[in-house]
């Protein structure tokens, strides 16, 4: 066409060449139009199933990727941010959506799941001077891995015990970091007036306080001295053990060297159990003794044994502490302190609504989608903080089965079930006569009741069947009647 047309003049069934449209708010040129490409409009209730709403955005895949760190996968994260956000056709993406970049991200660790963690490791220990790292490999396989740092190094010297393999790590350094602040910021409620549970406060952690006191209570209610001696300067005292309902069940013997304040009781409540049991306590409060001993206090007990360094945020290894992350958290927390002020104002959400809509493009004309890296590699690689490694050195050890790693259950189809059963040796039911290897007489299948039917029906027998004919005899009575030295009382049968 060499001049301009509308529309609606435009026969677009076949169409090689450019044609110029006005009608419509700015000229557009059609090239081609291919009938099986055309489609009607989406209907306004289901916008959020149109390709542009079914993307997954990087939030959203940030949040499936951080879901998979805490083993939920991507068909609960689904259900869960369905939940959150309060219908589905707010969430962005179908749960086949969530599954998908799921997939991706297995797809992108592949095999090289051991090499990314030795790169991981390695890179950590470069930059860190006090991070040691080293790996057992037999054959490219990693047998054993081996890392520690400062925070490793102090458990160890303190508790004598280990605990890394980031996530589990950072899980329980929280918990411990929680309950130092809550040992160093309250004070519990005292259930005596004894100096000694003041004293037991001021070294045990909360958890062990709670313990110790209930000895000190029960030390004053329950326990009591009926019987002491003395024998080269070591005072020996027989405490009474009650119950609830102040009956005697037991008794201790409870020994004291005031010189150097060793004790010692035969119910062996500290070595088993790490603090001084009710009978001590009754016997120091016979002595007016105010202080527990320091060689009866466990280091792992006491409060403050772990330097607050600990704690800081140079020791978090899982917190992604870059300026970028911190900032991203910090704008969404305003956000979302903002919305929950004005949660019951409209004129101020709707305010607060057009402002950010001016925010957002604004920074979109500034920042076109095409200026950003959006491969997928590229997102996926910087949610998992670690590189695709370009050459795969080591690999998991075969054959071995971790802890979490599933059952091994599978469906076993009908086919697999009759070759396994025919494998099996043949035994003879004693209900049917017959050899066989997928029933017995206590789960015969067909019931009792339909046995008349199960017998005419089936001939074939290793051993001669007892069946039953319509008029109520068996075969070995047919036989019995045809022979010659059978006779018949009809009334003895008849009676029978």
């Amino acid at each position: 066409m060499d001049t301009q047309t509308s529309i609606d003049d435009v026969d677009t069934r076949n169409y090689s060449r450019p044609v110029y449209l006005t009608g419509v708010e700015k000229e557009g040129i059609l090239y081609e139009h291919i009938e099986n490409h055309n489609h009607g409009l989406i209907n306004s209730d289901n916008l959020d199933l149109s390709k542009k709403k079914r993307r997954l955005n990087f939030s959203d895949k940030e949040y499936i990727a951080k879901c998979r760190l805490a083993n939920v996968g991507p068909s609960k994260a689904h259900r869960l941010q369905v939940a959150l956000k309060g219908a589905h056709h707010i969430v962005r993406g179908t749960k086949t959506g969530f599954k998908n970049f799921g997939r991706d991200v297995s797809m992108f660790i592949k095999k090289g799941d051991a090499q990314m963690f030795v790169n991981r490791m390695t890179k950590r220990s470069e930059k860190l001077i006090s991070f040691m790292f080293n790996c057992h490999c037999i054959d490219y396989e990693v047998r054993s891995i081996f890392w520690a740092d400062d925070v490793s190094k102090k458990n160890y010297k303190v508790f004598g015990d280990v605990l890394a393999f980031d996530a589990t790590y950072q899980t329980n350094m929280f918990n411990q970091r929680l309950l130092e602040h809550s040992t160093t910021t309250t004070t519990p409620q005292f259930r005596t007036t004894m100096n000694i549970e003041c004293n037991a406060n001021e070294i045990y952690t909360r958890t062990i306080f709670k313990e110790v006191q209930k000895e000190i209570y029960k030390s004053t209610t329950l326990c009591y001295i009926w019987n002491q001696n003395i024998v080269n300067g070591i005072h020996t005292y027989c405490v009474t053990h009650q119950d609830n309902r102040c009956n005697i069940i037991n008794e201790f013997t409870v020994n004291i060297d005031l010189k150097d304040d060793s004790i010692s009781c035969t119910c062996m409540g500290f070595t088993r159990i790490g603090y001084l049991c009710r009978h001590v306590f009754c016997v120091f409060r016979h002595h007016k003794i105010e202080n527990i001993p320091t060689q009866y206090v466990h280091n792992r007990w006491r409060r403050g044994v772990l330097p607050r360094s600990m704690f800081s945020m140079s020791n978090r290894y899982c917190v992604d502490q870059s300026e970028s992350s911190t900032t991203r958290n910090r704008i969404v927390d305003n956000i979302q302190q903002t919305v929950d002020r004005i949660r019951n104002d409209p004129e101020r959400l709707a305010l607060l609504d057009k402002e950010m809509e001016a925010i957002k493009e604004k920074i979109f004309q500034e920042l076109p989608y095409s200026q950003i890296n959006q491969t997928k590699n590229a997102i996926i690689q910087e949610l998992v903080n670690v590189s695709e490694p370009s050459n795969i050195k080591y690999t998991i050890s075969l054959g071995i089965r971790n802890k979490g790693c599933g059952t091994n259950r599978r469906l076993i189809g009908p086919g697999e079930k009759a070759i396994i059963n025919s494998q099996k040796p043949k035994r003879k039911c004693r209900y049917c006569n017959k050899m066989v290897n997928n029933h017995d007489s206590r789960n015969f299948p067909v019931k009792k009741k339909d046995m008349e039917e199960f017998a005419s029906t089936n001939h074939d027998t290793d051993e001669e069947e007892y069946q039953i004919n319509a008029d109520g005899c068996s075969d070995v009575d047919d036989k019995l009647e045809d022979s010659d030295d059978f006779e018949v009382n009809e009334d003895d049968y008849a009676s029978k």
